[in-house]
C-alpha cells in the first residue's frame, strides 16, 4: 500500500485522537477513584472536627451551670451552703 503525504497526516491524526480518547478515559477512571477518597478523607476531618465540637459544647454547658449557680451563691450570700454577711460596700 502506498500512502502519499496527504493520507499519511490524515492516519497520524486518527491514530493520535484515538491515543488520546484512551488516555483520557483512563485518567477519568483513576481522577473519578482519587476524587472519592479525597471526599472520604474530608468527610472524616469534618466528623472529627463536629465531634470536638460537640464536646466542647458540652463543657461550655457545664461551666455555664457552674457560674449560675455561683452567681446565685453571691446574690444570696451563701457559699458552699452556709450563710455569709455580704459587703455592701
Amino acid at each position: 500500500m502506498i500512502m502519499d503525504a496527504g493520507t499519511a497526516t490524515v492516519l497520524v491524526g486518527v491514530i493520535t485522537t484515538i491515543g488520546g480518547i484512551i488516555v483520557a478515559v483512563i485518567q477519568l477512571r483513576g481522577m473519578r477513584q482519587e476524587n472519592k477518597t479525597d471526599h472520604a478523607v474530608v468527610q472524616h476531618q469534618l466528623t472529627n472536627i463536629l465531634n470536638g465540637l460537640f464536646r466542647v459544647d458540652s463543657k461550655v454547658d457545664g461551666v455555664t451551670d457552674r457560674l449560675d449557680k455561683h452567681i446565685q451563691e453571691h446574690s444570696e450570700g451563701v457559699f458552699g451552703g452556709v450563710a455569709k454577711q455580704r459587703d455592701t460596700d
